[in-house]
């Protein structure tokens, strides 16, 4: 896959984010979701985890994509009911799917307890 597809493949995750169309999203059947407050979540348990996200993501603003082989590195502005939050996510695409998402964020925003920026 050349770079862009391979962006295309992440933006098009980003995307079923924000529309909350996650039934669309580009998975692999092995694929598995990494975050602060989840831990490792496999498929099903992933799937849940994507669909209450979406719910909370108003709107995604990507500042970044770095590619390195299979390896996407995506770094975003999201907007939620709490406020704004930076997200960097390493996303695996391999054959046009996404295999793994590492999601690295402050879950205070999540939480409520903080914007972030107070840091």
């Amino acid at each position: 896959m050349t770079r862009e597809e391979k962006v295309a493949v992440v933006e098009a995750f980003l995307n079923g984010m924000v529309s909350g169309d996650v039934d669309a999203l580009p998975l692999a059947e092995s694929f598995f979701v990494e975050t602060p407050l989840l831990g490792r979540a496999e498929r099903d348990a992933a799937m849940g985890y994507i669909k209450a996200t979406s719910v909370a993501t108003l709107s995604i603003q990507v500042e970044s994509h770095i590619v390195e082989g299979d390896q996407v590195a995506t770094l975003s502005e999201n907007e939620t009911p709490n406020g704004p939050m930076m997200v960097f996510a390493k996303f695996v695409v391999c054959d046009g799917l996404l295999q793994s998402a590492r999601v690295f964020y402050d879950p205070r925003v999540i939480l409520g307890s903080s914007s972030g920026k107070d840091i």
